[in-house]
């Protein structure tokens, strides 16, 4: 039959909907141009394509290749979209939503699939290009505002859909393969040509169907098809601290979840989770997980952070940018709104067992499924309600009960049918014997059984028993069966029988700390932020759709929140796919928590804040963690050491250093000495410093506010607003240590810390004394005495050797 079917395809249509229309008809099933891949039986609607016996593996009866809809494709098993036909049987579609819609598109792709077969002479099922069909669909969608037309092929719906088979789950073959069938269809819908590969170097003719001519050829590179990977492969690329894109990507991903999915939607939560990391505080996974649900607070007029930090014991309370403060409180009461319940569910479950889960012995029940659970047995429909609301087939019970969990049948009430319950009609056993009365029969009401009980009709004809089968019994057994007594039976599972399997999974969850979030035992769960219940996907819902499993609440998992805004090799970014936030040239961002910390320390340094005040921020004990986080380029670090002095320039100094300096009246020698003794050798997040620290250590250990080396430079406005918060943050600290004192004046170690503060205090108030006083020139360098309770490394050292320790 092949040797004598023409492939040459003609249309003089000039719309590109009507060419492919005019393709439809000529190479679909049953068509003019004869292809016969599909079995006799067709129908447009099909959303599956069933394949001739010349494409059917042995002992195959039939093989259908199914259209399902991209989003659904991965997120569960095919079967919970429709079941296989067996034999000569029909499949059954349950869920039609899963499935690509009949339409142009559909009966484009089976008219294609029907002549690709014919064309290239294929024995087999042609998969890849099956794959590649579905996710150019998608592309469609995502280009046309859901409009899967066929005429709106052009280059970029093939090229987003070979990007998305690159970032789809699978093997590198699959995606390679249905790439290439991706370049097949795009040579065959224009002018044809020869397949890249192609052992046979055969021209295919082409069906000029767009309208626009374009080449495409996939960027999915081949994997190694043979023998073991190979070994000299190059290590993954290390992607840095977060660029400005990726940090604009996590913004707008969130104003964008709020409007799609609302404040109570799961991208909302990730994206929001993702966006306080950046928007508030340096932190690592175990900080997010341990991060309090009263964390954030205002305080004189901004917010600040309660960061614990159990990777060294120590809990900080750190400032957020005034500018980001507003937004970080917003995002935070996202968030804490949508883990409310995830958190009231674990503090019922600790107030039961606060040291061992398995001591829980009542299942947490929300205030909206109670009612739900009024009655003693539940039937399919209550139970959907109940475990899968978003469920549209309620035919049979939730999937995830079936075999787990005891059916019990009955017509009215437990216990009321004798023997098995029966699929058809059921009556009572007293109304089966008036049916009889009358007839030579005896029925006998067998032992244990109630004359109440009903009984299905089998069961009714052994009790009858040899005269069953006479036409006057069976007459009255047609009437009695299809009368108004006859009753059918309904399957129901007991209330207690779920609530019990419910807890029981609940308390097979992983909680290795319980009831804390992480091992240093500092929060527990039902004061934490970061939880909320765990999400099944339902295959009746697109991917973050889903709601979570009221009795299965969970601590934030690091691994899934990467999975959504991170992704890996193989799947694209959840929030970032579900959203269409696409980079410029197409592929999606990838952000991670981790990245997140060297974007934080990155950044500070750039605003020329100390590599060890950035890491104490950041709760990092040792310097050397913190080099690992520095991400400046060599152009931003060069910039940064460049600052404002020039020594060549003639500058004012007031304070302790220019009164030793030598009169006015001897210019060279005080220039000199003012060089040496009071000009910054370098500068720091608050002024500047007479020691160069690349020679000598800092002998103060960073505090530079009751040191004797700080300098200040008049009109610095870059630094001043950290004078400002220095100044109210000491404020602050002096006013608790002062009430503290008055209730107990011998705490010695509060009264040392409010010395010190008080100095700050000082300092910052004769700062910015010299910035209001206008008798002082701009630039003039200002130049102090160390604090009186201050003591440098060396003073420290010879203090202690005089008292011999």
């Amino acid at each position: 039959m092949r040797e004598y079917l023409s492939f040459d395809f003609e249309s003089h249509a000039l719309t590109t909907k009507q060419r492919i229309d005019d393709f439809i008809e000529w190479a679909e099933p049953g068509g003019t141009a004869g292809f016969e891949s599909h079995r006799p039986k067709y129908d447009r609607k099909d959303p599956f394509f069933a394949y001739s016996d010349a494409l059917l593996p042995h002992s195959h009866k039939n093989t259908r290749s199914w259209f399902v809809r991209q989003e659904y494709l991965q997120n569960a098993s095919a079967g919970q979209y429709f079941s296989r036909a067996r034999g000569d049987t029909e499949p059954e579609i349950k869920n039609p939503l899963a499935l690509i819609r009949p339409g142009r598109f559909l009966s484009f792709a089976k008219a294609y699939l029907n002549v690709y077969c014919v064309i290239r002479r294929l024995d087999s099922i042609p998969k890849s290009s099956v794959r590649a069909l579905i996710f150019l669909e998608k592309a469609l969608r995502g280009l046309n505002g859901g409009d899967n037309d066929p005429s709106n092929l052009s280059h970029v719906a093939f090229h987003r859909a070979a990007l998305a088979l690159q970032r789809s789950k699978g093997s590198r073959t699959v995606a390679f393969d249905a790439g290439k069938a991706l370049e097949h269809m795009a040579l065959l819908l224009q002018a044809g040509g020869r397949f890249k590969g192609d052992q046979k170097h055969k021209k295919y003719p082409g069906f000029k169907l767009l309208g626009t001519p374009f080449a495409f050829r996939s960027a999915i590179k081949s994997p190694p098809r043979f023998g073991k990977k190979r070994q000299t492969e190059a290590p993954p690329e290390d992607k840095g601290h977060l660029t400005s894109e990726e940090v604009a990507a996590i913004g707008l991903a969130y104003r964008r979840a709020r409007e799609e999915f609302g404040p109570d939607g799961m991208p909302t939560y990730y994206a929001g989770l993702m966006g306080l990391s950046l928007t508030t505080a340096s932190m690592r996974p175990s900080d997010l997980q341990a991060l309090r649900h009263d964390a954030l607070y205002p305080n004189n007029g901004r917010y600040r952070l309660r960061v614990p930090r159990p990777k060294i014991s120590i809990e900080q309370d750190v400032p957020v940018s005034k500018k980001l403060g507003p937004l970080a409180a917003e995002i935070f009461d996202v968030v804490r709104s949508y883990t409310s319940d995830a958190r009231a569910a674990f503090k019922f479950y600790i107030s039961q067992a606060p040291n061992d889960i398995q001591d829980v012995h009542t299942l947490f029940i929300p205030d909206r499924i109670k009612p739900l659970l009024k009655s003693e047995y539940l039937n399919k429909e209550q139970m959907h309600e109940i475990i899968n609301p978003d469920a549209t087939s309620r035919s049979t019970f939730p999937q995830r009960l079936n075999g787990k969990v005891p059916v019990t049948f009955f017509v009215e009430k437990p216990g009321d049918i004798f023997g098995k319950p029966g699929k058809t009609t059921m009556v009572r056993i007293r109304d089966l014997i008036e049916a009889c009365d009358g007839l030579p029969v005896d029925i006998k009401v067998p032992v244990g059984a109630r004359r109440d009980q009903f009984v299905h009709n089998q069961a009714a004809r052994r009790l009858i028993g040899a005269n069953a089968k006479s036409a006057a019994v069976q007459q009255a057994l047609r009437k009695v069966f299809s009368g108004p007594k006859a009753r059918r039976c309904r399957s129901y599972i007991s209330r207690d029988d779920l609530l019990a399997h419910l807890l029981a999974e609940f308390k097979r969850s992983e909680f290795p700390h319980w009831p804390y979030t992480t091992n240093e035992k500092s929060v527990r769960l039902d004061a934490a932020l970061a939880v909320h219940f765990r999400a099944e996907q339902s295959p009746h819902l697109a991917r973050g759709a889903s709601k979570g499993t009221w009795w299965l609440p969970t601590l934030l998992s690091i691994q899934v929140l990467n999975a959504w805004v991170a992704g890996n090799s193989a799947n694209a970014p959840v929030l970032f796919s579900l959203l269409e936030i696409r980079h410029g040239d197409g592929s999606f961002p990838s952000v991670s928590v981790q990245r997140s910390r060297r974007y934080h320390h990155t950044a500070a340094l750039i605003a020329g804040v100390s590599p060890l005040f950035a890491n104490q921020l950041a709760g990092r004990e040792s310097g050397w963690a913190g080099e690992s986080y520095d991400y400046r380029t060599p152009s931003q670090i060069v910039k940064e050491s460049i600052d404002t002095y020039d020594p060549d320039q003639d500058s004012d100094f007031i304070g302790p250093i220019a009164d030793q300096a030598p009169s006015p009246a001897r210019v060279l020698e005080r220039k000199i000495f003012l060089a040496e003794n009071a000009a910054p050798k370098q500068f720091t997040e608050i002024g500047g410093c007479r020691s160069d620290l690349a020679l000598d250590p800092c002998e103060m250990f960073g505090d530079c506010m009751r040191c004797g080396q700080h300098l200040w430079r008049k009109g610095d406005q870059r630094r001043l607003p950290r004078i400002n918060d220095m100044r109210d943050e000491a404020t602050r600290i002096i006013q608790i240590a002062g009430k503290k004192l008055r209730k107990n004046p011998r705490l010695l170690s509060i009264e040392k810390h409010l010395r010190q503060k008080m100095e700050i205090l000082d300092r910052c108030d004769f700062i910015l004394g010299v910035e209001a006083d206008p008798a002082v020139k701009l630039g003039t360098i200002v130049t102090f005495s160390p604090a009186p309770t201050a003591l440098s490394s060396t003073e420290l050292r010879s203090r202690l050797r005089k008292f011999g320790v």
